[in-house]
């Protein structure tokens, strides 16, 4: 796993937040020693192969969200029912989403935010290389730029949770719905595997790191984002019903189709189908990736 780090503030803002991510965009770019790759092209020297490289790495590594033979998210998405809807991105970061949303549903009406300059430069780069329609603004998704009751539908993939305070985001979310309108997030889960097997057992215990650190200040080690708070799906849902959303559904996923600890990929590897099973339902139960669609009340 990419190993991440960051300076420590005892005043944190999200002005840190946004400096950490200027400074780290997303790219799903990573080394074989698992180092974080953080630099990017001069903008006006991208040309297309740049987003079709970062496209095909994260949705190479996302297969678990698409139905089989179907388009990337598939799973999360239902592009048919986006025909003619007014939609926001929260962390559209380089427009992987946007560009599959925009060419995927008929007659949208787009708009993306990022919280740093980097993200937005590149996203409005890539409209103008593949003759996208929509706007990209930049933006803190905590103080969000639009009038009350503006979106049919609001998408975020792993971004709120790397917020400074993520339940004034869901207000912002609730205030720019329409009523009756939806929206699709993932953010992380604290009951995963990954946060206790590999970041508990293997770094915490059998690395003694418990020692010295706690467990969310191990879990960070290896997490992107200068805040990343993780969250059980009972601890979200009652934070969305506090606020009177409607919940459809949450629900994990696996980031990976692994065991996350060293040497858990090589469990997959023995093709045996029993194991491969048990591997898939435990990856399911305790993914990673916490998945909220919920909606505004109507009235």
């Amino acid at each position: 796993m990419p190993k991440f780090s960051r300076k420590k503030r005892e005043n944190a803002s999200n002005f840190d937040n946004k400096n950490w991510w200027e400074q780290n965009p997303m790219q799903y770019n990573w080394d074989d020693t698992e180092n974080w790759i953080n630099r990017t092209p001069e903008i006006q020297k991208t040309e297309k192969s740049f987003f079709e490289s970062i496209d095909k790495k994260f949705f190479s590594i996302s297969k678990v969200f698409n139905k089989k033979g179907e388009l990337p998210f598939s799973n999360l998405i239902d592009f048919q029912k986006l025909e003619n809807k007014k939609i926001l991105e929260i962390g559209c970061g380089f427009g992987s989403h946007a560009q599959l949303i925009i060419n995927n549903s008929k007659n949208i009406d787009y708009t993306g935010i990022d919280i740093t300059k980097t993200a937005v430069d590149f996203a409005k780069r890539r409209f103008k290389l593949f003759n996208l329609s929509g706007k990209i603004i930049e933006c803190d998704a905590e103080k969000l730029p639009f009038q009350d009751n503006q979106f049919d539908f609001i998408w975020s993939w792993g971004v709120i949770h790397h917020s400074k305070n993520t339940e004034i985001i869901l207000n912002e979310i609730k205030r720019v719905l329409k009523p009756d309108g939806s929206c699709t997030l993932m953010i992380y889960n604290k009951n995963s595997l990954r946060y206790y097997l590999y970041g508990g057992l293997f770094h915490g215990i059998m690395c003694l790191k418990l020692l010295k650190k706690n467990l969310d200040e191990i879990n960070m080690e290896f997490t992107d984002g200068y805040f990343a708070r993780h969250f059980t799906s009972k601890e979200f849902k009652k934070i969305l019903l506090r606020k009177r959303f409607k919940v459809k559904k949450i629900f994990s996923l696996a980031e990976t189709d692994h065991i996350p600890f060293p040497g858990g990929y090589r469990l997959k590897k023995l093709k045996i189908n029993f194991l491969n099973q048990l591997i898939e339902k435990l990856l399911n139960k305790f993914g990673w990736f916490l998945i909220a669609t919920f909606k505004k009340d109507k009235n």
